[in-house]
């Protein structure tokens, strides 16, 4: 594996490892402790209000459901099947919470209907029913879905402006998250730890590079060596011993007589 590769892929990992750190840390924030996660919105003018299946039983966990009038008079909640709350509204005019945006934490709702609302305080097809003033909240157990959740004024009277509140809660979710954080921090901190090691590390010589004092160690030696006083082997043992190389020149000795022309 070349540098190049193996930093790039050091730096791949370090950046998932970041990116599911700080996922991790803010499905913490946002769960919490408790592994809550909560939806509400303000609806005003509802006449009636109803929660559809695909947010009472969108999870296999219970589903806890707040409503608040905001001028604190009666409120009745009633649970039922889906289709036998449908038989009992009709036509009649109300305001149905279709779905919830997450992580926005908002709900989406929408009206229908074009009649009066009857008072469905009488039917027998609840399941469960409670009549409070100001703030009701029912906790939708699963298992016995579709359900619809009916919030109405008792005798047919329209709601006004109410706020309601959906959240469900599991602790598996916040563990879930904790360790999705340990994860991404320990990819991070290694990856990191490896790039950091890997720019620091001093480079491997190259094959046949040698230094200049290298070379220099290794320069054989020319010139002849000078005879040292006290030395006792002669010249012919000298001259076999030493493999220093000597060097000639074309100078004529000086103790040579010369020669002349006749």
């Amino acid at each position: 594996m070349t540098t190049a590769t193996r930093r790039a892929l050091g730096l791949s990992v370090a950046v998932v490892g970041a990116v599911l750190a700080i996922l991790g840390l803010w499905l913490c924030v946002t769960l919490g402790p408790s592994g809550g996660a909560t939806f509400g919105s303000r609806l005003t003018q509802t006449g009636a209000l109803t929660i559809e299946p695909k947010v009472l039983n969108a999870l296999d966990v219970p589903t806890e459901v707040t409503v608040m009038r905001k001028d604190g008079g009666p409120l009745w909640v009633g649970l039922a099947g889906a289709s036998d709350a449908a038989a009992v509204l009709r036509d009649a005019r109300w305001t149905t919470v279709k779905g919830v945006s997450w992580p926005a934490g908002s709900m989406t709702s929408a009206r229908t209907g074009s009649t009066a609302m009857p008072d469905v305080t009488t039917a027998d097809v609840w399941r469960v029913s409670q009549q409070v003033r100001g703030s009701a909240s029912v906790v939708v157990a699963q298992g016995q879905g579709p359900e619809t959740l009916v919030v109405a004024a008792p005798g047919g009277a329209p709601l006004p402006d109410m706020d309601v509140t959906v959240a469900w809660h599991h602790k598996t979710w916040f563990f879930l998250s904790l360790l999705l954080l340990l994860v991404g921090a320990l990819l991070a901190a290694g990856a990191g730890f490896f790039l950091w090691q890997d720019l620091t590390a001093a480079p491997a010589p190259q094959a046949g590079a040698t230094s200049r004092s290298s070379r220099h160690l290794h320069r054989p030696n020319l010139l002849p060596r000078r005879p040292r006083r006290g030395d006792t082997t002669s010249g012919a043992a000298s001259a076999e011993t030493d493999d220093t190389a000597v060097i000639t020149t074309d100078r004529p000795d000086p103790s040579a007589p010369e020669e002349v022309d006749a």
